[in-house]
């Protein structure tokens, strides 16, 4: 049994424009189906019953920066999902369920230039369970990354996008799976031809 509830409030003047986005829901879930780290596999466990309840906000602006165009936008989710019932003996009843963060967001900024696009995005999520002890907790982490869009057209056939991205600019820590971890600071450049 699902329930749902949400709100849109839009605005409009001359070179600002924005949304604002509030849901809330309330699940109720017998089987919740559960992947498991296993070690050297994953598996599936049904967990007899699940509440998840929570609350979604997202925004997102198009407005004018020192005469340039720039899209922002913020995003937040609180997620509590937990055990109430279990055929099991386990300590992780009424507790936040495995990898699922009791909070998580981000946040976004792309200004245009010219031919040029700059990009900034930071997300967030907080620490997560990965079995039903209180331990083997994957602490909370924050990654920023940074893109440099470059766009040529050649003509109205033939275009060319160039990207380079910084991806975990500061470089963080972390795991997103037990025992897994994940890389650092690291960089991408691509180049897109479109034709016709």
């Amino acid at each position: 049994m699902n329930y749902e509830l949400g709100s849109k409030w839009s605005f409009c003047d001359g070179t600002t424009s924005g949304n604002v986005k509030v849901n809330a829901f309330l699940m109720n879930i017998d089987d919740w189906i559960l992947w498991k780290n296993g070690g050297a596999f994953w598996y599936a466990e049904n967990v007899q019953k699940v509440q998840s309840k929570g609350l979604e906000l997202m925004t997102d602006w198009s407005y004018k920066l020192f005469g340039m165009r720039t899209s922002s936008g913020l995003n937040y989710t609180y997620t509590s999902a937990q055990r109430v019932e279990s055929i099991n003996n386990t300590n992780a009843l009424n507790r936040q369920l495995e990898y699922v963060p009791l909070h998580s967001g981000n946040v976004f900024t792309t200004t245009a230039y010219k031919n040029f696009d700059f990009t900034f995005d930071g997300s967030y999520t907080d620490e997560q369970f990965t079995d039903e002890e209180d331990k083997n907790i994957l602490a909370s982490y924050f990654l920023l990354n940074a893109a440099v869009t470059y766009k040529l057209k050649i003509n109205e056939n033939n275009k060319i996008r160039i990207n380079g991205m910084i991806n975990n600019l500061l470089d963080k820590d972390y795991q997103s799976s037990w025992g897994y971890a994940m890389p650092g600071i690291n960089y991408r450049i691509s180049i897109t031809y479109n034709f016709k």
